[in-house]
């Protein structure tokens, strides 16, 4: 793994989302002992569609990284909108032809749906998507149906040190968080989400 990139999610609960991802992402790597050994970069902070001209360190990161003389594949994974990967390839196309790039996101087919990831930056997934770009999709079609309870969660997760009870807490306090306050994500979901719970779910909340 090269690096971790702190994303944006959208506006809803506040205009810092991004500086909060970062935030979080460093007391995860933390929690599992890896400060130091695996950097973490923040991203765009706002959608193409509001900050068409934005710089971005994660999209010069990417850019670097596919231009290397480097005979191993460049596989980048993206949880999240893909903002800085449509600046990386606005910003120097040819990156296309040197990497592939796996995507949990998007909507239902054929017809469409609302999606998170893909919601967060529509424009964004439309460059990518218009781009040469090696690209695999996998779609709320299919990471809805990733089930997990909250008992299995509990139990396999919550043991594994301290990076598992702190998930493991997190989604509780998520649940109940949401569930009083009437949050950002009480528009799509209804709260509590209850003992059965999407994978997707579980690694955003």
């Amino acid at each position: 793994m090269k690096t971790i990139i702190a994303a944006h999610f959208g506006e809803l609960r506040g205009p810092n989302s991004m500086e909060e991802s970062y935030a979080e992402i460093c007391k995860i790597v933390d929690l599992m002992g890896f400060t130091g050994k695996v950097p973490v970069i923040k991203g765009a902070k706002r959608s193409i569609d509001k900050a068409p001209d934005q710089e971005s360190a994660s999209a010069d990161f990417i850019i670097e990284e596919a231009m290397r003389d480097d005979p191993r594949p460049l596989i980048c994974a993206f949880i999240r909108p893909l903002t800085d990967l449509a600046i990386a390839i606005k910003k120097e196309p040819r990156i296309c032809g040197r990497m592939s790039v796996i995507w949990t996101g998007g909507p239902c087919f054929p017809d469409g749906s609302w999606e998170y990831n893909l919601n967060n930056d529509i424009d964004a997934a439309n460059c990518v998507l218009l781009s040469d770009v090696p690209f695999s999709m996998i779609n709320i079609e299919c990471y809805d149906h990733m089930q997990i309870s909250l008992a299995e969660l509990q139990d396999r997760l919550s043991q594994c040190g301290k990076v598992g009870n702190y998930l493991f807490e997190q989604l509780i306090e998520g649940n109940y968080r949401n569930c009083a306050n009437n949050s950002w994500q009480a528009t799509r979901t209804q709260w509590p989400m209850g003992e059965s719970w999407c994978i997707c779910r579980c690694a955003c909340t």
